[in-house]
């Protein structure tokens, strides 16, 4: 079969494990003992083929959870534990979601991880975010596990902010962020660019003008407008006020990222959409 020559190859001879079957043979064997299982990682960062249909939340991506790096490849550790949004993606007609973790695996990731947990969770942001992070069930990383853990405790001693990946899939902590799937492999975000907004309302619509971000329409007499840049977690960056339009921002002043505008007159809601700044 493909799966024995693979390993004939990889291994350069005929002295390879046994075959013992697909990972959806794996997957009901684990179940019979274990119940359903849901989430999980199974390196699936190269091949999503590598995912049983019963796995819909997984920590494996690939991709950054990160507004600032959207669409890009993950961080590396242990900065790709901080998790801003849940990304969404159809493949093998089921709905998938998954998170970011950090490694935990030996004493420097450990470390660093621990580090960052504890200025993350020092910080003043309003912005929520999911820290992750993952041991392997080997015997030399219960110390890294056990240190972990006690790092949190400091934090959250009554474990009323920590969550299972599924519970964090399910309880609307996060914004989830729609991908989509291409080649089995490769997934982008279904976000539209600022440099590409195009869509109306009332004949206005924000673009650019060289690297001014700008809003056009007619003006009502008697309605004055707010236009309030964010974060998509609500971080306010900037309002602006006016009269009259055109009014325009410069977007070198904001750093890479995702962000919401929204548009208002006095007595209605009119305008939101979002852009990416490179």
């Amino acid at each position: 079969s493909e799966a024995i020559a693979s390993r004939q190859d990889k291994k350069g001879g005929t002295n390879i494990e046994p075959y013992l079957g697909t990972i959806e043979d794996f997957y009901t064997k684990l179940t019979s003992f274990a119940g359903p299982v849901v989430s999980g990682c199974m390196n699936e960062e190269p091949d999503k083929r590598d995912l049983s249909k019963g796995i819909i939340y997984a920590t494996c991506s690939g991709y950054s959870n990160q507004y600032a790096h959207l669409g890009e490849t993950a961080p590396d550790n242990p900065s790709k534990a901080v998790n801003e949004y849940i990304i969404q993606a159809d493949f093998d007609s089921v709905t998938r979601k998954w998170i970011g973790h950090g490694q935990n695996t030996n004493p420097m990731l450990s470390q660093n991880l621990i580090s960052l947990f504890k200025s993350t969770a020092a910080g003043d942001s309003t912005d929520k975010i999911v820290f992750g992070m993952v041991n392997h069930s080997m015997k030399n990383e219960v110390e890294y596990f056990n240190n972990f853990l006690d790092t949190l405790h400091e934090y959250d001693p009554l474990g009323e902010k920590s969550r299972t990946v599924s519970e964090v899939m399910k309880e609307g902590i996060l914004p989830v962020e729609n991908f989509e799937m291409i080649d089995n492999k490769e997934m982008k975000p279904k976000l539209t660019p600022v440099v590409s907004m195009t869509q109306k309302v009332f004949s206005a619509y924000p673009h650019l003008v060289g690297d001014n971000l700008w809003f056009d329409g007619p003006n009502m007499e008697g309605q004055g407008y707010t236009l309030k840049i964010s974060t998509l977690q609500g971080k306010i960056i900037k309002v602006l006020t006016t009269h009259a339009l055109p009014v325009q921002y410069d977007v070198n002043a904001l750093p890479a990222g995702v962000y919401q505008l929204i548009v208002r007159n006095e007595k209605a809601h009119v305008f939101v959409t979002r852009f990416i700044k490179q």
